[in-house]
């Protein structure tokens, strides 16, 4: 995650601000602006070492267009996730999608894949604007992203480094996957509140049950540490 890859984001906050542009208003846009420049202050850590003659630092950012072609990945190709992946044919990046389904299915398991299928179905029923905000943003972050960096899933070392930027879209998935618990819960908490009339109890139950599913994540995921 990192300042190149968010502006595949960018889909999903135009359609946000486009449908809920009542609530930016010009001192809330004013707002968003200094937060966006305090988000950028890590940039002058570049000036800083350039003063200081650091031997590790990586370019030259004693002016604008040093600065310029650090930020932009000039070294690697500004619009290519490297220039030695310039030309990857359209049958490798569908294996890519492939290979992306496969990891998220590894890492949340089929029954996280179940609960966002959910989440996704209850935001579309109930609020359908934040549907397509987390759709959205998930397509162009996931599979969108994916196209474009087209690192070809065909050994270790690029597939190592092709999921660690699958955190994007992942981030979205998460959030349906707790949508999807919480419409789960309630709908078997609300049917059993017919025949136990309990359902502070049941929610208890049900409550503690699901907290399982974090530790089932974590135990899967842990070795891949």
């Amino acid at each position: 995650f990192h300042h190149q890859t968010t502006i595949f984001l960018a889909p999903a906050y135009l359609f946000l601000f486009w449908r809920k542009k009542q609530l930016f208003s010009y001192k809330v846009c004013l707002r968003l602006f200094l937060v966006f420049l305090l988000g950028a202050l890590p940039y002058a850590y570049l000036l800083i070492v350039n003063r200081l003659q650091v031997a590790t630092n990586w370019g030259d950012t004693a002016n604008f267009s040093g600065i310029w072609h650090l930020i932009s990945r000039a070294d690697y190709g500004t619009f290519t996730a490297s220039p030695e992946l310039l030309g990857v044919p359209i049958s490798e990046r569908i294996v890519h999608i492939w290979w992306y389904l496969n990891t998220a299915r590894a890492d949340f398991t089929y029954l996280g894949l179940f609960f966002a299928l959910v989440g996704a179905v209850w935001l579309f029923l109930r609020k359908r604007d934040w549907f397509w905000f987390f759709a959205l943003a998930f397509v162009f972050s996931g599979r969108v992203f994916i196209a474009y960096s087209a690192f070809p899933p065909v050994e270790a070392f690029l597939r190592g480094v092709s999921e660690r930027f699958y955190l994007n879209s992942y981030l979205f998935l998460a959030i349906a996957i707790g949508v999807g618990m919480f419409a789960v819960f309630n709908l078997l908490v609300d049917f059993l509140n017919i025949f136990f009339n309990k359902k502070s109890l049941l929610g208890f139950l049900f409550g503690g049950t699901f907290l399982l599913f974090p530790m089932v994540l974590a135990i899967v995921n842990f070795p891949k540490t």
